[in-house]
């Protein structure tokens, strides 16, 4: 990871912990980290693991979401191939023009091409929505207080 991208994750991590109004002194003082420590590691200094998977412990939220900055937490095309191997010819129709859903039929003959081409619009309208749901529930969720 570049340091960049640890900023921009540290960043991201900050902006959450904001909208949960949990403050950094109080985060210091429950993770038994010295304050000006965890400051550092916001800013200036790399955030050891144990320090950011203890954070997000402390903050309920899933150490990918911060790294991923709230997006593509599900891995599409793994849910695709998921989709195509358990739904496989009762996946839904999608029309190419509109996105309109159509349902199959038995008279539906299509093609492997055609199969995995709907898991995978399928697969990226429903990683979206988990995406957005995950993101509400950030905004949402109270902060466990000790």
């Amino acid at each position: 990871m570049s340091e960049l991208e640890r900023g921009a994750t540290a960043g991201f991590l900050r902006e959450v912990l904001k909208r949960r109004a949990q403050k950094l002194t109080w985060l210091a003082e429950t993770l038994e980290i010295p304050y000006r420590s965890l400051q550092n590691y916001f800013g200036k200094t790399d955030m050891p693991l144990w320090v950011y998977e203890r954070i997000c412990k402390q903050a309920g939220l899933d150490p990918a979401y911060a790294v991923k900055k709230g997006q593509g937490l599900v891995e599409r095309g793994y849910l695709a191939e998921a989709l195509y191997e358990v739904m496989g010819d009762k996946l839904p129709i999608f029309n190419e023009n509109d996105l309109r859903i159509d349902s199959p039929s038995d008279l539906d003959r299509r093609t492997v091409f055609d199969l995995r081409r709907d898991a995978q619009i399928l697969a990226v309208l429903v990683a979206g929505r988990y995406d957005l749901v995950a993101e509400r529930d950030v905004a949402a969720k109270p902060v466990p207080r000790e």
